[in-house]
């Protein structure tokens, strides 16, 4: 199996509970796939969350930080569960070991402002895993939703506070045709939803991210672009 497919795998199983359960910003969603019973796990990944949240320039090098210790927490606890015969919280915890080692994680609770909501009858998550722009797609297909299409600039404040600034893309793209932006629907693209002097179409940049000044284009895989975002419709 290639990296992207693997990505898009990995992920997808870590939100499964979305497509499943009651959705995105509702109990059932990818919490489920967090709640371990071991206390030593629990402590890791809350540490490795309250990181998470910063949403800052400086989040990679301290969840790199403290990714060591979550693998180990993670590895010991799975292997209590494997001693303990306990098969189900063992499934769980190796899932999430793969992730952890993957840097496919997501946050553990749907109760986190910026990370899992709804607006105007439509919900979203916010995934932080390095992606490129068609694997983040395949993502949210596979979940039953799509790239984020933005159609209002209410709507874009609200995931630019969702998700703190931090560059993240959404579902718009002129790969088809050099300069004709448009969402995956095939609806065009509003200009008053981009950065000054954006989009600038330099280098191949294909694709569409959000940031706290608006939407900009970037490149397929971009460094900057920290996770995208999956919507549901009503």
């Amino acid at each position: 199996m290639g990296r992207s497919r693997l990505f898009v795998a990995c992920v997808a199983a870590l939100c499964a509970g979305l497509a499943t359960a009651a959705g995105p910003g509702q109990e059932g969603g990818p919490a489920a796939a967090w709640t371990f019973q071991s206390l030593r796990a629990k402590l890791a990944k809350k540490a490795y969350d309250a990181a998470a949240r910063k949403a800052s320039d400086r989040y990679k090098a301290e969840l790199a930080r403290l990714k060591k210790p979550l693998v180990h927490a993670l590895t010991t606890a799975m292997k209590a569960a494997e001693r303990q015969g306990n098969e189900q919280e063992a499934a769980k915890l190796k899932a999430a070991l793969g992730a952890a080692n993957d840097g496919a994680l997501i946050p553990p609770t749907t109760n986190i402002v910026g990370w899992a909501a709804e607006f105007e009858g439509h919900s979203y998550l916010a995934i932080l895993a390095p992606a490129r722009w068609n694997d983040a797609r395949a993502v949210c297909r596979k979940l039953g939703g799509h790239l984020a299409w933005i159609d209002t600039r209410e709507e874009m404040t609200f995931l630019q506070k969702m998700t703190s600034g931090v560059g993240v893309y959404v579902g718009a793209t002129d790969a088809h045709r050099e300069g004709d932006w448009r969402w995956t629907s095939k609806r065009p693209v509003d200009r008053k939803l981009w950065k000054i002097k954006e989009p600038d179409g330099r280098g191949g940049q294909n694709h569409a991210a959000l940031s706290t000044a608006g939407l900009y284009d970037v490149s397929d895989g971009d460094d900057g672009v920290r996770g995208f975002i999956c919507e549901w419709e009503p």
